[in-house]
């Protein structure tokens, strides 16, 4: 099989987990001749021997995220709520990614013109430095 093909049958694997049809998902990974040496989808080999990593991030819904949209005519303008007086996480430290590329701090998200759908990854961490 070509990479594009492993890509999807991985995918289609992940969705079907997702939907908690692991019958699917096991028939789609032998079907693919993927191997899974770990058990889990995110460390993954074809039958050339071809190394496949998929993210934990992909492979798992957020937690701790709330939004909240302004209201308006147009587009929702990304006002996020503080997570940490959401959740009374206490004193924490947020990273935020957008395309795999660390947001500056000091901006709001609608500050960098994101695509309305597009994912926006968290790091939270207790430590503040």
């Amino acid at each position: 099989m070509r990479q594009k093909e492993i890509w999807d049958a991985l995918k289609a694997a992940a969705t079907a987990f997702e939907s908690e049809d692991y019958g699917l998902a096991q028939a789609i990974v032998d079907g693919a001749n993927i191997t899974l040496p770990y058990g889990g989808l995110t460390d993954c080999y074809d039958e050339l021997g071809t190394r496949y990593q998929l993210p934990v991030y992909c492979l798992s819904l957020p937690v701790n995220v709330v939004a909240a949209w302004e209201k308006s005519a147009s587009l929702p303008s990304g006002k996020f709520l503080d997570i940490e007086e959401q959740e009374d996480l206490g004193e924490v430290r947020q990273r935020w990614f957008y395309g795999g590329i660390l947001l500056p701090d000091r901006f709001r998200i609608n500050e960098f013109n994101i695509p309305h759908n597009h994912v926006i990854q968290s790091i939270i961490t207790d430590n503040v430095w």
